[in-house]
């Protein structure tokens, strides 16, 4: 199954939207680590709204979507890199026995955390907005960041099956500048009525259907133009250098009597399981300063 995104536009109204289905990258991003069965589908919504958001931006650079605080997950981070390259993660608190509570929902998995979307641009300065936590899953809670933080009106859809995740971010677009107050009202009827339509799909009909079935069975009488579909992979961004850093935060005693016992330092990636070895040649080069090259 390919992974992939698709964009499209209504021809007559203010209305775009982005299609996503996920199976070896949401594969791929729990593989080196054992989530229980909601934390395997918390990170996959994680990971496809970061892409539709991502893409609904157009952004070079890199969004991501994380909690941080109190709960049975004290940690979750899903990113979205040049649109396409995507990577995930959550940190379960080890004094909760998650296991006991399999029937959790988002807003209970991370308890008292805080939720953020962060921008980190290639060039220009980062930025980071809080999305409060209303609702009890993560798409209505997005739902409300956009139309409360960025005045745009939102309607996120998700569904997961046993191997993929699917999911639609649908978005009213500004009016066009000057329109009169009838044009105003027509925009929003237009609106109106692609949400009442989005409410009607089912979650079989979202993770079975391609987005051109999709949009035919809910819009036949609307033009929609569809982009050529992006291919998403999985694209952790550890390095030698990017690893190595771990090792600044350890003593250097600490090194020694590692390197005495395992003549090697071993520092592997959370992301993607990647085990980085550092020997005493390794470790005299990173104390003077010089780059590594493995």
């Amino acid at each position: 199954m390919t992974d992939e995104l698709t964009r499209f536009h209504f021809h007559e109204i203010p209305v775009r939207g982005h299609w996503i289905r996920l199976s070896n990258v949401w594969t791929q991003a729990l593989s080196h680590k054992e989530y229980p069965t909601n934390v395997q589908l918390m990170l996959g919504e994680m990971l496809a709204i970061t892409a539709m958001v991502s893409n609904n931006i157009k952004y070079n650079g890199a969004v991501s979507i994380q909690s941080a605080g109190k709960g049975p997950i004290h940690f979750s981070f899903a990113e979205c890199r040049q649109e396409t390259k995507l990577r995930a993660i959550a940190q379960l608190n080890p004094s909760e026995d998650i296991s006991l509570r399999a029937n959790m929902n988002f807003r209970e998995l991370i308890g008292n955390s805080k939720l953020a979307i962060s921008l980190l641009p290639e060039q220009g300065d980062p930025y980071q907005g809080l999305v409060e936590l209303h609702a009890p899953d993560l798409a209505q809670n997005m739902e409300r960041y956009f139309e409360k933080s960025e005045q745009l009106d939102t309607r996120i859809l998700l569904a997961a099956d046993k191997s993929s995740i699917t999911g639609c971010l649908w978005q009213r677009l500004p009016s066009a500048e000057g329109a009169t107050d009838l044009t105003l009202d027509e925009d929003q009827d237009a609106w109106d009525s692609v949400s009442a339509l989005v409410s009607t799909i089912s979650k079989s009909e979202l993770s079975e259907l391609s987005p051109e079935q999709l949009l035919v069975r809910l819009f036949p009488e609307r033009s929609i133009f569809l982009d050529a579909p992006k291919a998403l992979e999985y694209k952790c961004t550890c390095s030698t250098q990017r690893t190595s850093q771990a090792l600044r935060t350890m003593s250097s005693d600490e090194i020694n009597e590692i390197l005495k016992t395992d003549k090697a330092v071993q520092v592997s990636c959370e992301f993607c399981g990647k085990t980085y070895k550092f020997d005493e040649h390794d470790i005299s080069k990173l104390k003077k300063g010089e780059p590594l090259v493995h």
